[in-house]
């Protein structure tokens, strides 16, 4: 499909392969719909952003604007719904990445302080607790990132992290609770509480993935 002298790509049509019609294109601005070719066909408010706003009617007055050079996030800008998307992510974004911050600060001081006697009594099962909590902390820095730069994986990415970081901060407020150490309790009942909205924030929130005119795909 071409609209207004654009091309608009189905990834997923079966008759037309993505890889090969897209390398014919080279290095011209197109859009990429994540649909097949009926899906996609249908998909009339996709189709509806590769237009010119508004459009040119022959003898008007208002001369229609030229489509823009490539599908960016700063589209978001006229769209509804636009503000609200943006927002999410960069909360989101720096929400991962502040918590891995202090989560890895977190272990660093107990670590030091040898504030940690489960490495002597229960060497194995504090050594998969750290796995865990690493991996949980590298993967909210990573996703808190690829969300703040607009990377296509971003999102899902962060779903999941998200997911292990709810796990760990209800585990770890079982721990200091039974210590009644009430201020840990505390900071990962808030830690829980802001999780879960920035969760529901993205998920209420329209994605799209686009392509730019370098042909590079990125989360809009």
């Amino acid at each position: 499909m071409v609209w207004c002298g654009r091309a608009v790509l189905a990834r997923f049509d079966a008759i037309v392969r993505f890889d090969r019609q897209r390398a014919a294109y080279g290095a011209q601005p197109m859009g990429t719909l994540e649909k097949g070719s009926v899906t996609g066909a249908l998909a009339f408010g996709d189709l509806r952003r590769h237009l010119p706003d508004p459009l040119a009617q022959p003898g008007s007055q208002t001369r229609a604007r030229p489509a823009p050079r490539c599908w960016r996030a700063d589209i978001a800008k006229r769209e509804p719904g636009g503000r609200p998307r943006r927002e999410a992510m960069r909360f989101a974004g720096w929400y991962g990445a502040l918590v891995a911050v202090l989560m890895l600060s977190q272990w660093g001081v107990f670590l030091a302080a040898g504030a940690v006697p489960q490495l002597q009594t229960a060497p194995r099962e504090i050594g998969f607790h750290l796995a865990a909590e690493l991996v949980t902390a590298l993967g909210l820095l990573a996703s808190g990132v690829a969300l703040l730069t607009n990377r296509p994986w971003g999102l899902r990415a962060y779903l999941l992290s998200a997911g292990m970081l709810v796990y760990t901060v209800i585990n770890s407020s079982g721990y200091f609770a039974q210590r009644e150490q009430w201020g840990f309790v505390g900071m990962f009942g808030v830690l829980l509480l802001l999780a879960i909205v920035s969760v529901a924030a993205l998920l209420r929130s329209p994605f799209h993935l686009a392509e730019t005119s370098t042909g590079r795909t990125r989360l809009d």
